[in-house]
């Protein structure tokens, strides 16, 4: 929502610069009243008189009349949270590489594990970021402040095997070739489960420069 308040009240003895414009959120909360589920197959006009409906059961006139727009955002698909999921662990890859110079090796397992248990349709990708945080962040930070993980390694995650969700198959094969590498060791999260909340994905760990 757009509300734009071209009322300049402003002096040159107050010092008070108006507020010409601003954009305005709501969150899902807002429409507390209704079924967030309900409307999927509803048309844009449907929706339009829905939400117009909730703004005016929760504002006022005056504020109502200042608003130029009311825009609406569907919720995100699946498909596109495992998009922002592929996005958001390549910033990471390359952050690690460019600010610790740590390789960081993640499968599609581990995209589709992460974006099915950080999807919310009523709250788009906040929940996918907050599990990255607990899931992936918080456990490489942690080992790499107890001195498990290096500048120069190569850490592998590596997907628990969910049915119907990740391959199997493909998990075992990595699982398999991990272990048959002598330089390759898994990092056990013992130590660590106490600030990450308990990570369910497996970090193993090759130290390149030692």
């Amino acid at each position: 929502m757009l509300a734009e308040d071209n009322n300049d009240n402003s002096s040159s003895n107050s010092g008070i610069t108006p507020h010409k414009e601003a954009e305005l959120e709501a969150e899902p909360s807002a429409g507390t009243g209704t079924n967030s589920n309900s409307g999927g197959g509803s048309s844009s006009s449907d929706k339009k008189s829905i939400a117009k409906d909730i703004v005016n059961s929760y504002f006022s006139p005056e504020f109502i009349n200042r608003l130029d727009e009311v825009l609406i955002f569907n919720p995100l698909s699946h498909e596109t949270i495992q998009n922002i999921a592929k996005i958001q662990l390549k910033k990471l890859k390359l952050l690690l590489l460019e600010e610790k110079n740590i390789t960081l090796m993640l499968d599609h397992n581990c995209e589709k594990w992460l974006a099915h248990h950080g999807y919310d349709r009523n709250f788009g990708a906040r929940p996918l970021k907050r599990l990255i945080q607990s899931q992936v962040l918080n456990p490489l930070a942690t080992m790499i402040l107890d001195d498990k993980i290096y500048p120069g390694d190569t850490v592998h995650v590596v997907a628990p095997h969910d049915t119907q969700l990740t391959n199997k198959n493909d998990i075992e094969d990595i699982l398999i070739a991990l272990k048959n590498d002598s330089d390759i060791i898994e990092l056990h999260l013992a130590d660590v489960d106490r600030h990450t909340g308990g990570s369910k994905l497996r970090f193993f760990c090759k130290h390149n420069n030692r």
